[in-house]
C-alpha cells in the first residue's frame, strides 16, 4: 500500500534510519545498504519515542567448497567463482529521548463547584439545526432527578447571517431548556454578535463569540466553547470544571468525531445490513453520495472505530477562564481569520495546555469547511488534514470504492 508521509514525519523517519545505518555499518563495514524494510515506533511518556528499524543489506561471501583440496594455482580462479551475494537483515532499536524536560510545579487545588458559561457559536443558517439538536439533548440531560448546586449558563451566540426566524426558534428552545432545568440552576441567554471580519473559519467565529461573552458576563468564570455539532454527556461539564485552572491551565479535549454515516454504513440498522446484499448496499451508498443526499444516521453514536475516531487535530471545543482568554487573545490580531484558537495559547510560560481523549465529547458529522484565508499556514494544514481524515476509515473507503474480487 502506498502511503504519503507528511513532511515532519518523513524527516523524523529519515533521521532515525540514518542513525540506525550508522550503528550497523560502524560494526559491519562490509555490508552494502539496500533499503528500509520495516519500521515501527511507539511513544513512551517517560522516555520519548521508541523505534524498531528493520534494514536490508547486501553482503558478498565466498562459498568455495573444500578449499584445502584445491591446487594453489587454482586459488585465485576458485576464489572468484565462489563469490556470492546474500541478503542480510539487521534489526536496530533506537530511542529518541524527551529533551528539555522539567518537573511542573504542584497544580493548584481545584474545586468542582465553579460556575461555567457554555458558549455555542451559530455563525450561519447551517449551524442552526445542529445547535437546536444540541439544546434538545441538554434538555433531556436535565430530566435526571439529581439536583445541581453549581450554576451553568448556556449561551447561544448568533451572528448577523442567521435569519430572524431562526433566532426566534433558538430563543424558544432556550426558554424550554431553562424551564426543564430549573432544578439545575441553569441560566440561558441568546447573545447577538457583530464580528468585524468574515467568520468562515470556526476560529474566527469562536473568537468573536468569546470576546462578546467575556465582555458581557465577566472574566472570572470558566468559558466552555462548544461546537454546534457537539454531543456531550453530563460528566463532560465536571471534567471541564476540574481541568480548567485559573492562571495555570486551559483544557483542550480531544473529541470523538463521527465518520460520514453513508460511508461508514450507519445509515442502515443492523438488521437492514444483514438483509441487504453487499453489492446492493454499496451501489445504494454510492448513489446517495453522487446525489448529495443528506446522511441520516440510524444507529446510536458510540465510541468505536467503525463509528469515528479521536481527532487530535480538532481544537473546536475548549475550556478557559475568562481572564486567561483575555491575556491569550492579545497574541492574535483583532481582525485575523483563523480555523481554530490553539495558537493563542501556545508558547505561554504561565499557562499549561491539557489535552486528553474525551469519550463524553462527540462531534456529529457535518460538512466541514476550512478558511483558506487564515493568517496561519499551520492552521490551514490542521484543518485540511482533519477534514480529510474524518470522512471515514480507510477500510470503509476501500469497500465503497472497489469491487470485491
Amino acid at each position: 500500500m502506498f502511503v504519503v508521509w507528511k513532511e515532519k514525519t518523513f524527516d523524523d523517519v529519515a533521521e532515525v534510519v540514518v542513525a540506525a545505518r550508522n550503528e550497523v555499518e560502524s560494526e559491519e563495514p562490509e555490508l552494502e545498504f539496500v533499503q528500509l524494510r520495516n519500521g515501527y515506533r511507539v511513544f513512551d511518556p517517560r522516555r520519548g519515542m521508541d523505534y524498531m528499524i528493520d534494514l536490508t543489506y547486501r553482503k558478498t561471501v565466498n562459498e568455495m567448497l573444500d578449499p584445502e583440496n584445491r591446487f594453489e594455482g587454482d586459488n585465485e580462479a576458485g576464489h572468484e567463482e565462489g563469490l556470492k551475494e546474500i541478503v542480510v537483515e539487521r534489526r536496530v532499536h533506537v530511542s529518541r529521548m524527551i529533551a528539555s524536560t522539567q518537573l511542573m510545579n504542584q497544580a493548584p487545588y481545584v474545586k468542582e463547584d465553579t460556575d461555567v458559561t457554555v458558549v455555542i457559536p451559530v455563525a450561519s443558517e447551517k449551524d442552526v439545526l445542529p445547535a437546536r439538536k444540541l439544546l434538545a439533548r441538554q434538555a433531556r440531560l436535565c430530566l435526571s432527578p439529581t439536583e445541581e448546586t453549581r450554576k451553568t449558563r448556556m449561551v447561544v451566540a448568533v451572528f448577523p447571517l442567521v435569519d430572524a426566524r431562526s433566532v426566534t426558534a433558538i430563543s424558544n428552545d432556550m426558554e424550554e431548556l431553562k424551564r426543564r432545568c430549573k432544578r439545575s440552576l441553569l441560566e440561558t441567554d441568546v447573545l447577538p454578535v457583530r464580528p468585524a471580519v468574515s467568520t468562515e473559519g470556526k476560529g474566527t467565529a469562536a473568537a468573536a463569540a468569546l470576546d462578546d461573552a467575556v465582555d458581557r458576563y465577566g472574566a472570572n468564570n470558566i468559558y466552555l466553547l462548544l461546537s454546534p455539532h457537539a454531543d456531550v454527556q453530563k460528566e463532560f461539564f465536571d471534567r471541564a470544571r476540574i481541568n480548567t485552572i485559573k492562571h495555570y491551565q486551559v483544557f483542550f479535549p480531544v473529541p470523538f468525531v463521527e465518520y460520514h454515516p453513508t460511508i461508514s454504513g450507519m445509515e442502515m440498522t443492523e438488521k437492514e445490513e444483514k438483509d441487504t446484499p453487499t453489492e446492493q448496499a454499496r451501489e445504494a451508498a454510492l448513489s446517495r453520495l453522487r446525489d448529495g443526499v443528506e446522511p441520516k444516521r440510524k444507529r446510536a453514536l458510540i465510541v468505536q472505530k467503525e463509528h469515528g475516531r479521536f481527532d487530535s487535530q480538532d481544537f473546536t471545543c475548549f475550556a478557559v477562564y475568562g481572564v486567561d482568554y483575555v491575556t491569550a487573545r492579545a497574541k492574535l490580531g483583532v481582525n485575523e481569520r483563523r480555523n481554530d484558537l490553539i495558537a493563542a495559547f501556545l508558547g505561554q510560560d504561565g499557562i499549561h495546555i491539557l489535552r486528553a481523549v474525551e469519550p463524553t465529547l462527540r462531534i456529529r458529522y457535518h460538512k466541514r469547511s476550512c478558511d483558506m484565508e487564515s493568517v496561519d499556514t499551520e492552521d490551514i494544514a490542521r484543518c485540511v488534514d482533519s477534514k480529510k481524515e474524518n470522512v471515514a476509515a480507510k477500510d470503509q473507503l476501500a469497500k465503497l470504492l472497489f469491487h470485491e474480487k
